[in-house]
């Protein structure tokens, strides 16, 4: 009879809603690194800590907790080097009163914050504790994102109506209002008291910072460049990332792209309102100042344009909506690119180019184009636009084979279900793909891909595809579909 206790074999452990009798007897085990606690309330035991306090390295907190309960986990446990939280609300009935302190953190290298849409408050209560209260001997890494940043492969973020509500809210708020009181409780000052707080934050820490990921749409750097302590902006050029995630519309955010000169990840994101095109460009100019150093890029935008908002015309706006490819060519060691180019209509939260393109007569709205030129190390590369023409992946396909190093391709349509902007793959694609797959090619999407009267089951590459032993799978996303290639 096997005797093993499987939660031996366990490396993170739950505890929910304060059960802590029982929790206290299984982590005396001492073998959880990773500990997350869900929804608790009630004081820990002392002996708790004890068990945990040269063990736990990884604490994530998430739904309702107490303050006390994240003072004591910061004065207690000295190992821990990475601390999450996660949809936090702090219950202030459970949090007792709490006299000002001074903690120091040596071992803490990685502080993260993820929250809902609009919902950032206890996040930023935190922020305030941590800079005034805590001193981090070697934070290295820090994140502040809006939960809809970390979406999976594929997937467009199109908000819906009461998000689209709250998103024009918010933005609204930002713009000068001179009939608001100085002393206003408005959301727009709610906002400015937040990007004070995220500012201060970062300077506070700005020397030890080498990865930062800042994706809250509504809260900006920008707000407080020169004012922080009486600290000039240029504070943020000691900034020495070696990964940056960062909102495309925020000045304060693109400022501290122009000083970094060694990145190695770079992820521009954000819903666009006041579209400018120099928005794009600063993050190119961003991938051209870290050229050398450059392994991993994701540019993904979400343009939502408002003709009531945007001062420019349609047609200004949209002919500079684009991505060309070329420039990811001087990268001499990226090995990952992923693209999501996407274009809405703020009112409708539809794709905006399918009928403006043929109305303006402008051929490269929200169009990447130039992808026969990426770099040939490329390991992994995703693709995802409004338009992707079909000579333009054609052009590309023929170069695959030259992709020796090649694990994981995709292709995709953001809007599946307008189709006349979609390609068709061909039976020759797929003899190309087969070829790649005796390198270390194992997966090719084509997502959004037409599926025509002419070729309603792709007979041609069916066949082919069944003689070679290479699984397909279907799958139709509105009256597109979706080709998966295993090899």
């Amino acid at each position: 009879m096997d005797m093993t206790d499987p939660l031996r074999e366990r490396k993170n452990f739950t505890i929910s809603r304060s059960e802590y009798t029982e929790a206290k007897n299984i982590l005396s085990l001492r073998t959880y690194p990773n500990i997350r606690l869900h929804h608790c309330l009630k004081p820990i035991p002392i002996s708790v800590f004890q068990n945990l306090k040269y063990v736990l390295t990884s604490l994530t907190l998430s739904s309702l907790t107490s303050f006390s309960i994240i003072v004591s986990c910061i004065q207690n446990l000295s190992a821990l080097k990475g601390l999450f939280f996660k949809m936090i609300l702090i219950d202030k009935k459970y949090s007792l009163p709490f006299k000002p302190k001074f903690f120091k953190v040596p071992n803490l290298k990685q502080l993260s914050f993820e929250h809902q849409l609009e919902q950032p408050n206890n996040d930023i209560f935190l922020l305030d504790f941590f800079s005034i209260n805590v001193t981090f001997g070697n934070l290295q890494s820090f994140s502040f994102v809006e939960k809809d940043e970390n979406m999976q492969a594929g997937e467009v973020k199109v908000p819906t109506e009461p998000e689209f509500k709250a998103l024009f809210n918010i933005t609204n708020s930002q713009l000068p209002d001179d009939s608001k009181e100085s002393n206003s409780s408005s959301s727009g000052e709610t906002r400015t008291t937040e990007s004070y707080a995220l500012t201060k934050f970062i300077k506070n820490n700005i020397r030890k910072l080498k990865v930062l990921r800042l994706t809250d749409h509504a809260i900006k750097v920008g707000n407080f460049l020169s004012d922080i302590d009486n600290l000039p902006h240029l504070t943020l050029a000691f900034l020495r990332l070696q990964k940056f995630t960062y909102s495309m519309d925020d000045s304060g955010q693109q400022y501290i792209l122009s000083c970094q000169r060694k990145l190695e990840h770079l992820n521009g994101t954000g819903f666009i309102f006041d579209y400018n095109p120099e928005d794009v460009e600063r993050f190119f100019a961003g991938v051209c100042k870290n050229y050398r150093t450059l392994t991993s890029i994701r540019i993904y935008p979400n343009i939502i344009f408002s003709e009531m908002r945007h001062s420019k015309t349609m047609e200004e706006m949209l002919s500079s909506v684009s991505i060309d490819c070329e420039v990811f060519l001087q990268c001499p060691v990226l090995l990952a690119l992923r693209i999501d180019l996407n274009v809405v209509d703020g009112k409708s939260g539809h794709d905006l180019t399918l009928c403006k393109r043929n109305e303006l007569n402008i051929r490269k709205i929200g169009m990447i184009y130039n992808l026969h030129t990426l770099p040939e190390q490329l390991q992994n590369l995703i693709v995802y636009g409004n338009f992707l023409h079909q000579e333009e992946v054609q052009l590309l396909i023929k170069r695959l084979g030259s992709f020796g190093q090649l694990d994981n391709f995709t292709l995709g349509i953001s809007y599946s279900d307008l189709t006349n902007d979609c390609f068709t793959p061909t039976l020759e694609w797929v003899q190309i793909l087969l070829q790649c797959s005796f390198q270390n090619l194992r997966v090719a999407k084509f997502v959004g891909c037409n599926e025509t009267e002419n070729v309603p089951e792709y007979p041609d590459i069916k066949n082919f595809v069944d003689a070679n032993g290479i699984l397909m799978e279907k799958q139709m996303l509105g009256k597109s579909a979706s080709l998966t290639f295993t090899f």
